[in-house]
């Protein structure tokens, strides 16, 4: 996972150079578990408001990748 460009990659560790895309529109995803439904849960911190380092309480979430 990529916390500033906000992308998660699969990577195989069989095929090393085999890299492909997962999911993206993530941007400051500081944590992936997986659940027990099997679905994999992204932590997203809070935002940036400023240069100043000041965050905006409460725009953090989790997403749900859900499994097929």
């Amino acid at each position: 996972m990529d916390y500033v460009h906000g992308w998660i990659k699969v990577l195989d560790p069989e095929r090393p150079g085999d890299v492909k895309d997962f999911a993206s529109g993530l941007p400051f995803g500081t944590d992936l578990r997986f659940g027990p439904d099997g679905a994999l849960y992204v932590l997203v911190r809070d935002m940036w408001v400023n240069e100043k380092s000041f965050y905006k309480k409460g725009t953090g979430f989790v997403v749900k990748i859900g499994v097929k």
